[in-house]
């Protein structure tokens, strides 16, 4: 589809006038010539190729990029203000950094490590996590656990499970899980029984209906001001964009 757009880019490069009925009065011989001239000028010039394409390439990511950041404004008070997201880091911070994750997502947990070292070496970045389980049933069993840990206690208590649950596979048997929150002194009667209750269920409601709002259908997805990445970004690009910012 690319190189059919590029032939026709060139050919009409070549002309004063590029209509649609344009080829409508071509016999089949003048198509054959026409066609053996566009293919000598191609192996004539490769370089006219490689330069459309890019420039079809950067304007397709133009594009994206336009759209992406209408769909963050247009859902702004969602992402950064919904009151029941955990934020951490400098909650004052110039810069904001979301991310939609799952505990199961290997590259969620990949990408931990560096939003770790960033918001632990840039003490000016807020953080907000999406709870988003989209790999199956012990995933939200998961972002059930952490969300009542968050309703029932306190951010700090949260983010202690959170970095349990990004640095360490935990099968989430109830056992497991038992022993977990008991290792931090943790009442597991009261959070296995909270595990699905309404407010439980509505906080991923809602965030599910933020995620879709973007497009969001893979972890881990960030959001950094006005530019949505996805996919696992490194920490150097991840300093890399903000210093566009700053």
């Amino acid at each position: 589809m690319k190189l059919l757009s590029v032939l026709f880019t060139l050919f009409c490069l070549t002309t004063v006038v590029c209509k649609a009925d344009l080829f409508s009065d071509l016999t089949a011989h003048d198509r054959l010539i026409l066609q053996k001239e566009i293919r000598k000028y191609i192996l004539s010039n490769p370089e006219v190729i490689i330069e459309a394409v890019k420039n079809f390439e950067q304007n397709a990511k133009n594009d994206s990029y336009q759209s992406d950041a209408s769909l963050i404004q247009e859902n702004y008070d969602e992402l950064f203000n919904d009151g029941i997201s955990w934020e951490g880091g400098n909650l004052d911070g110039d810069i904001t950094i979301i991310e939609f994750l799952d505990y199961r997502c290997g590259y969620c947990r990949k990408a931990h490590k560096e939003i770790t070292k960033l918001i632990e070496s840039d003490k000016n970045i807020k953080f907000i996590v999406k709870e988003y389980p989209i790999l199956g049933a012990e995933s939200i069993l998961l972002s059930r656990l952490t969300v009542s840990v968050l309703q029932l206690y306190n951010k700090k208590t949260y983010k202690l499970i959170h970095n349990k649950l990004m640095e360490e596979y935990i099968n989430p048997s109830e056992e497991n899980i038992i022993h977990l929150l008991e290792k931090y002194n943790l009442d597991s009667a009261l959070i296995l029984e909270h595990l699905n209750s309404d407010s439980v269920t509505t906080h991923l409601q809602e965030t599910r209906k933020n995620g879709k709002a973007l497009n969001v259908n893979g972890t881990p997805t960030f959001i950094i001001e006005d530019k949505i990445i996805r996919g696992y970004i490194s920490l150097k690009k991840l300093k890399s964009l903000i210093s566009e910012y700053r």
